[in-house]
């Protein structure tokens, strides 16, 4: 896509420890881009009331703090499932970063 992207990109918190770490960086844009598993994401097209299993709840539970450090941080987050990505995987990750 022309992009450059910096995989499996560690932030630090504010005392410099590690705090989080995203699929995809995009230095040019500053943003984080996440490819979520359909299971352990519970990707709501498959888990259309909620996580059913602890290890997605956790999953979840750390995403969102994930999430909540970055927006602190202000570095905005895309996001591709993984179904779209396996479906068509540069058209999904087209459409997340237009949007």
């Amino acid at each position: 896509l022309g992009v450059k992207a910096l995989p499996q990109f560690g932030f630090r918190g504010e005392r410099g420890r590690f705090a989080a770490v995203v699929d995809f960086f995009l230095p040019d844009s500053r943003t984080a881009l996440e490819v979520n598993g359909t299971f352990w994401h519970a990707d709501p097209r498959e888990f259309p009331n909620g996580p059913l299993h602890a290890s997605q709840r956790r999953t979840l539970l750390r995403y969102e703090r994930k999430l909540a450090f970055l927006r602190r941080q202000g570095t905005p987050v895309v996001e591709v499932w993984e179904i779209d990505f396996r479906a068509n995987p540069e058209g999904s990750v087209r459409e997340a970063l237009d949007h």
